[in-house]
């Protein structure tokens, strides 16, 4: 095969030279020829004008290769490579109660609802990071909270509750996303409690990465508008981990 196309690419510098020559180049030999016939050697102003030929045939055509080259190289990616796109939904900085029995732990959370729509291969999101840059410059790192039980919002007008198969610890995990495929769902992260109001703060620049299977990190930014809105502690059932 590899002969195959080094032949092909040959011939076509073969044709593009007859072209050449036939065409713009016979076209300046010919004028040299009419214009100064004293002073023009007719064989070396041939052999000239083959030389030229053959380089701008041979660079023409490697140029079109090599674009084919990258053309294929980029169809391959999209083929085996995944392509994520993040976008996200409200986030919600509050604070969290974790009851295990008679122990209640607090927590400051970060919750956020995402989808992601999946442009190259099938992948499976193979992990997730969130880290917190506060407004002195402090760096602090969410671990991500699984839930087992639904979660619940309490708000004026009535809790909202997310069920434990819309974290995408669990969805974006258990099977891959197809090619053209969306999965929506949220992700929860717990900070040290005291970090709360800092969390909330403008300036406080908040990083969500995940990763496809091959590795590849995508990342997403949040930005705090130091309001704080959700003074209401988020009320979770036992039986969390």
């Amino acid at each position: 095969m590899a002969s195959y196309f080094s032949y092909l690419s040959w011939f076509s510098v073969f044709l593009l030279m007859v072209a050449l020559m036939s065409g713009i180049l016979s076209l300046i030999r010919e004028w040299a020829l009419i214009h100064s016939p004293d002073k023009i050697n007719e064989k070396r102003l041939f052999w000239g004008c083959v030389r030229i030929a053959f380089v701008a045939s041979a660079i023409t055509v490697w140029g079109i290769e090599h674009h084919d080259v990258i053309a294929l190289h980029e169809q391959i990616d999209a083929l085996t490579k995944p392509d994520f796109e993040l976008s996200r939904g409200s986030f919600v900085i509050s604070n969290m109660v974790e009851t295990h029995g008679d122990v209640t732990r607090k927590h400051a959370i970060v919750f956020v609802p995402l989808s992601i729509l999946n442009h190259g291969a099938p992948s499976v999101i193979a992990g997730w990071t969130m880290k917190a840059t506060l407004t002195d410059g402090t760096q602090v790192t969410g671990d991500p909270f699984g839930i087992h039980q639904p979660l619940i919002f309490p708000r004026k007008d009535g809790p909202i509750t997310f069920s434990t198969d819309q974290s995408l610890f669990k969805k974006g995990t258990s099977s891959p996303i197809p090619t053209g495929g969306m999965v929506e769902g949220f992700v929860l992260f717990i900070f040290p409690d005291e970090t709360k109001d800092r969390l909330q703060s403008k300036g406080t620049v908040i990083t969500l990465t995940l990763e496809d299977s091959i590795h590849h990190p995508y990342t997403l930014e949040i930005k705090p508008t130091g309001i704080n809105d959700a003074d209401a502690y988020m009320a979770v059932p036992p039986s969390l981990q």
